[in-house]
């Protein structure tokens, strides 16, 4: 299966920045850039524009790239008004949306007073009502949170019979819901090894529900420095990958670490001293651990480490990108090209 090679555009600070982080991306040969979608970012830095939006801008200014959300939520909007989002930008980018969507987290909720119980359930019910508004004339939909009658969104979308749907899936259940319903499988805070056990749970939803497991494009968000010194590409990611883990407790245990709940990314509700305290906290990732859930080395050491997550089942890259000098040249000279000639 051919790999594909994204990239997040959360750590370019407006949106003009990430408008011309696109256009690089698309110009070195990447397949897709994402966008965040949350009311609130963990750092202060990072601005937590309106993803279709930002989106839109990104669309105006490429021709070729696929453009996601990495990823929205099932609460804060009507799935028909999402639909209307989605349709819009899929038209004026001649059919290049990618839908990534997740069970939401408390720092985008909570603080707004919107309610998100059951989130798995209502995300399932989310996707019903938008595949039967993409593919009906006239939707009806009667479930546990939405009710439609005789319903249409009077906007089409560019590609049939709708964007490639992506789930950030991150326990057993919502995994094999990737199986049942979705295009594609977002992870975080993943090893090769995390990725040969937990696919099993999307191949098992995938077959129940009679779909070939094959056609799920697995998908693995992670932070990438490429550098020919190896040292400064670690230099460059290594506290990245000692954050992500400290707010992915469950990831850290699993690698067989010890970790506090306190700053568990689905519950994390950011104060004016939250990323105070991640920053004096880090001390409890050891560095042998975050190297294990991020890439970083030489183009030669990068496409090695690559290579063990593909076998693992990994179709999709979603590079959250921490540039050195060089390092788009090395990407698209060197790393990119291995993987389009062994796909060849």
């Amino acid at each position: 299966m051919k790999i594909s090679f994204g990239a997040y555009t959360l750590l370019a600070e407006s949106i003009q920045e990430r408008v011309k982080h696109a256009i690089l991306l698309e110009k070195c040969g990447f397949d897709s850039v994402w966008v965040g979608d949350h009311l609130i970012e963990l750092f202060s830095d990072i601005k937590a524009y309106d993803p279709w939006c930002n989106l839109t801008a990104i669309a105006l200014n490429t021709r070729r790239i696929k453009l996601g959300t990495c990823v929205t939520d099932p609460h804060r909007k009507h799935p028909a008004v999402l639909v209307q989002s989605v349709n819009t930008v899929d038209q004026l980018s001649g059919g290049r949306v990618l839908l990534g969507i997740g069970g939401g987290e408390a720092m985008n909720l909570d603080p707004f007073g919107i309610k998100w119980d059951r989130p798995i359930t209502r995300l399932e019910e989310y996707i019903q009502v938008m595949k039967e508004l993409w593919t009906s004339p006239r939707a009806s939909f009667s479930g546990r949170f939405c009710d439609l009658r005789d319903a249409h969104v009077q906007v089409e979308l560019a590609q049939k019979p709708h964007p490639a749907i992506y789930l950030a899936a991150g326990s057993p259940r919502s995994r094999k819901l990737v199986g049942k319903i979705a295009n594609g499988w977002i992870a975080l805070a993943m090893t090769p090894e995390l990725y040969r056990r937990d696919i099993i749970d999307v191949q098992t939803g995938a077959k129940e529900a009679g779909r070939d497991p094959e056609s799920i494009d697995v998908a693995c968000t992670i932070d990438i420095a490429v550098s020919n010194d190896a040292e400064t590409a670690r230099n460059a990611v290594i506290n990245s990958g000692r954050t992500l883990l400290l707010c992915w407790p469950h990831q850290l245990e699993r690698l067989g670490y010890t970790s506090t709940k306190e700053f568990d990314w689905v519950k994390l509700l950011v104060k004016e001293d939250t990323e105070r305290r991640i920053k004096t906290n880090l001390d409890e990732v050891a560095n042998e651990a975050a190297e294990q859930v991020v890439i970083f080395g030489t183009p030669d050491q990068c496409v090695e480490r690559i290579e063990h997550f593909t076998k693992a089942g990994v179709t999709h890259f979603i590079f959250v990108m921490h540039p050195l000098d060089g390092s788009y040249t090395l990407l698209a000279e060197k790393v990119i090209p291995y993987f389009r000639e062994q796909t060849a």
